[in-house]
């Protein structure tokens, strides 16, 4: 048995001695940065998985396609990939589309990216399987392609930041950040001081409908609130100029912590209440319940939009309106405590990580 190793946010390596041999299947992705969520919860985490049960598995070379079985595409849409997977599928290769977010909706009404899902819609009907992270998300691709199979729903392998290459010395520093964040908010939001934390990506100006313009919606509510129950809010992202222009300036009672898969984990555990806003929409409406299963898996309370994808959590979480669920917690700390644990528990029972993988497998078929 030979170890994984994870360099620069790429697998290196392999788990098996099975996994030595030619690759069968390739995952081609937008991106192969595994500090991507999506990336890492839908092909990083699965890797080494599949390698335990004998199928080798790499990232897509378009020089080694010819040997590939399997080829599961993802968030890439422009013509040289379908001219390429065209080719793959002449030559008697599976294709497997995977999506995990509503890409049918187009970015802007640029020409560019009208046809990106023009090309989307090409490749779901020239997939053999298609896979979705959440139920609405695969209604959505019977509405837009109705001649393409049925896609099956599968959900991400819970999160693992630690695949994420690290050096030595960012381990010692972790050890320290770890440890100044500790000390910053027994500080700042000692007993008494409700401990709130939004965290994921940032996304760009104009796409104000997700990301941290979800959280910029809410923070003139979290301002009101702060009135009468003292808050800390916590933001662990990618954008810290977002964060100065859209929160700290509204809720000074703030802090920003850059995401680093080396401190992640610990910073969730330190908090109380993770806010999840998600504005009803056909995007969000299609979100996957992964940002719940962090958070709970971290020993959090949660507050959530109602998005369709959470409503299995909902005996443990404030699932609803924002406000009134975070005041419930607010003024019931007990509550907020009981629900945590029972949330936590839930997650962390035991079989989903092999019920997810036992779908892939029957979705690649190899």
């Amino acid at each position: 048995m030979r170890e994984r190793q994870l360099i620069g946010g790429e697998l290196r390596g392999t788990v098996s001695d099975a996994a030595l041999v030619q690759p069968q299947l390739a995952w081609w992705s937008k991106s192969e940065d595994l500090r991507l969520a999506s990336v890492r919860m839908r092909a990083g985490l699965l890797m080494p998985m599949l390698a335990q049960r004998g199928i080798a598995s790499a990232w897509f070379k378009a020089q080694d396609a010819s040997r590939y079985r399997c080829v599961v595409v993802s968030k890439r849409y422009d013509d040289d990939t379908v001219s390429q997977l065209r080719r793959f599928k002449r030559h008697g290769g599976r294709l497997v589309l995977d999506l995990c977010d509503n890409d049918f909706l187009p970015r802007s009404q640029q020409e560019q990216h009208l046809h990106h899902v023009e090309n989307l819609r090409l490749l779901a009907t020239l997939a053999d399987a298609i896979v979705t992270s959440s139920e609405p998300l695969a209604r959505v691709v019977a509405r837009e392609c109705p001649t393409a199979s049925t896609a099956v729903v599968i959900s991400e392998m819970p999160d693992d930041p630690s695949i994420v290459g690290t050096s030595l010395w960012d381990s010692a520093w972790s050890r320290w950040a770890i440890a100044r964040e500790q000390a910053h908010l027994n500080r700042v939001a000692p007993a008494g001081v409700a401990r709130l934390l939004w965290f994921g990506n940032a996304n760009k100006r104009d796409q104000q409908n997700w990301g941290m313009g979800e959280l910029a919606r809410i923070v003139p509510m979290l301002v009101d609130l702060n009135r009468v129950f003292p808050l800390h809010l916590t933001v662990i992202s990618n954008n810290a100029r977002r964060f100065r222009e859209d929160v700290a300036v509204l809720m000074p009672s703030s802090r920003y912590i850059r995401w680093r898969p080396s401190t992640v984990e610990a910073i969730l555990r330190m908090q109380h209440i993770a806010l999840i806003p998600a504005q009803p929409n056909e995007f969000t409406a299609c979100k996957s319940d992964n940002r719940v299963v962090t958070a709970l898996r971290a020993g959090l309370a949660v507050v959530a939009d109602p998005v369709p994808s959470y409503a299995p959590y909902a005996e443990v979480i404030q699932l609803g309106e924002m406000e009134a669920g975070l005041r419930r917690y607010l003024s019931d700390p007990h509550r907020r405590s009981v629900d945590a644990s029972r949330g936590q528990a839930l997650v962390a029972q035991s079989g989903y990580a092999d019920r997810v993988l036992t779908k892939w497998l029957d979705v690649l078929a190899l």
